[in-house]
């Protein structure tokens, strides 16, 4: 999937090499602060989580929003998209038709794994560029599809931070707050990587199970990753 651009509508496919041309990242943004990835399940609280993060002033880039604006706005991804897609990708009025998208990809494999590359590519180096600009010791990358996308190796990240809760309290989150069927839940859920291989390949890990303080959790890693800085 494109991180969560396209929603439900396709499932993920590995990345895809494609060579990709867009603005340069300065070096700036490859020093600079510390960079962790924040991502979970869908309905276990990740968005949460980098909330009570951005209380302790700590910038939180969110990759799904991006890469919905950068499909948008970036003159270079909206080039690429529509050679891969075709004009079709975008209305009348130049807003991204996700249903569109999704109906062309869906049926073709190797056009999905090239727009997963285009927009992979781009959010990482907008990552990188804003990352350089920040002034503090770290900044999180909040992202559905951290290990999916391969980001941790490409950007690279140093850590990840995995927000885990239990199905039937995420199933619940997910029924009350956005109306979803169990079948959506399904459906979106196979579009990730299984809850047990990411945890395990998680450096961190937040449970969000209504029993543990996800506030004293989140303080506990800022201050370790304020300690491992400044020593």
């Amino acid at each position: 999937m494109v991180f969560a651009v396209l929603g439900s509508y396709v499932g993920y496919s590995p990345a895809f090499s494609l060579v990709a041309t867009f603005a340069a990242v300065d070096d700036n943004a490859l020093t600079g602060p510390r960079k962790f990835g924040l991502t979970g399940p869908i309905g276990s609280g990740k968005t949460t989580v980098a909330r009570v993060f951005e209380v302790l002033n700590v910038p939180v880039y969110y990759a799904d929003d991006q890469a919905r604006r950068l499909m948008v706005e970036d003159p270079a991804v909206r080039r690429r998209v529509r050679q891969v897609v075709g004009p079709s990708a975008y209305d009348a009025e130049g807003n991204l038709d996700r249903a569109a998208i999704a109906r062309i990809i869906f049926h073709d494999p190797d056009k999905r794994k090239m727009l997963e590359t285009i927009v992979h590519k781009a959010v990482f180096d907008d990552f990188l560029r804003w990352a350089g600009r920040q002034q503090t010791p770290y900044v999180l990358m909040e992202a559905a599809l951290i290990f999916e996308s391969e980001a941790k190796e490409r950007i690279p990240l140093d850590a990840v931070i995995y927000v885990d809760a239990p199905p039937e309290l995420r199933h619940r989150r997910l029924q009350k707050a956005r109306g979803y069927s169990m079948d959506e839940i399904q459906r979106r859920e196979a579009a990730q990587w299984p809850e047990k291989v990411k945890a395990q390949r998680a450096d961190f890990i937040i449970h969000n199970d209504e029993k543990n303080s996800i506030i004293a959790q989140v303080w506990r890693l800022h201050q370790t990753f304020s300690q491992k800085i400044d020593s």
